[in-house]
């Protein structure tokens, strides 16, 4: 066994995987990191999941050896420290005959979950110490600082961790600020588009949320869905086509509820509802013309626009 591990003291570990986890793996990095980094994104999913049990048809799958995609990563000190030596933890499982077969289970697993559970092992370490906030009294809690992918940094006071209507992302709920502005409004951040998030001072103030507050962003939650927090909700009328009709029916994702619902004269329906203008665009733009603004104006002319100037790239 020491020889084994003299072999493994620069820690690059080979693994070798099926085409479906190295794809997922390769989007994931993407899609949290911002880049293809495998070593920095295979050590962090190792490490939130050593302690989450793998199913036999894991195990198969990870000892398998044809149609395989294999690369060698470098391990940091704490994974490689909780695989090797002789009390290395996938020494549990008698059909692994090395740490890189155990970690080929792992990352096997995690491909084979949903972006949700996914989202949540990356993020287990800032879940865990925004959670640890509801515990502490409340004239302890901290307001955070969070930048975004884009750059853009917010003093946040955090609520509650929720999912969307569709249980498919995770997004922080509470009240966010322009730094050091301390003008808190309602907000939710989708945890996959955080790229740092950090407490503050306590010079900084408290980071609790008045009873009446959450009173009011639950209302607003109910209103609008955790997406769209940010932005003012008004009234839109918008007219449907039956194909418009029949995509509105089956297409949920981001779906705002309509109020109230007329059947033209020409079999078109025309619904009423209350919405914020991003939820709106974000819905019904991809209907085209099977999906008519009718009012506001301002959103009728930016769909307009939006349109004429995609036709302009094709011209």
């Amino acid at each position: 066994m020491r020889e084994f591990v003299a072999k493994c003291n620069d820690q690059i570990q080979h693994v070798s995987l099926s085409r479906h986890a190295y794809s997922t793996i390769c989007s994931d990095s993407v899609t949290f990191l911002g880049k293809i980094n495998l070593s920095g994104f295979i050590n962090r999913i190792v490490r939130n999941s050593i302690d989450d049990p793998l199913p036999p048809s894991v195990v198969k799958t990870a000892i398998a050896t044809k149609d395989r995609i294999s690369k060698n990563i470098r391990l940091n000190n704490s994974v490689f420290s909780d695989l090797y030596p002789l009390n290395g933890r996938w020494f549990g499982y008698k059909d692994f005959k090395s740490p890189g077969t155990y970690i080929n289970a792992v990352l096997e697993q995690y491909a084979h979950k949903t972006f949700f559970f996914r989202e949540k092992i990356f993020y287990k370490d800032t879940l865990d110490t925004l959670l640890a906030q509801s515990s502490i009294p409340e004239q302890e809690r901290r307001i955070f600082k969070i930048t975004l992918s884009s750059g853009a940094q917010y003093d946040f006071k955090f609520l509650r961790v929720s999912a969307d209507y569709e249980g498919l992302y995770h997004y922080l709920i509470g009240q966010s600020a322009e730094c050091n502005t301390k003008r808190f409004q309602t907000a939710s951040f989708r945890l996959s588009r955080i790229s740092d998030i950090r407490p503050r001072g306590l010079s900084h103030g408290s980071g609790h949320i008045s009873r009446k507050v959450q009173i009011e962003i639950e209302d607003e939650i109910e209103m609008k869905g955790v997406e769209y927090l940010v932005g003012r909700p008004c009234s839109f009328s918008i007219k449907l086509s039956k194909n418009g009709e029949k995509l509105y029916n089956s297409v949920f994702h981001l779906r705002p509820i309509y109020e109230r619902a007329e059947r033209d004269a020409d079999g078109t329906l025309t619904i009423n509802l209350v919405a914020t203008e991003k939820q709106i665009y974000d819905y019904f733009f991809k209907f085209g013309k099977d999906a008519i603004i009718l009012y506001p104006e301002r959103v009728r002319q930016l769909f307009s626009d939006s349109y004429k100037n995609a036709c302009q790239q094709y011209q």
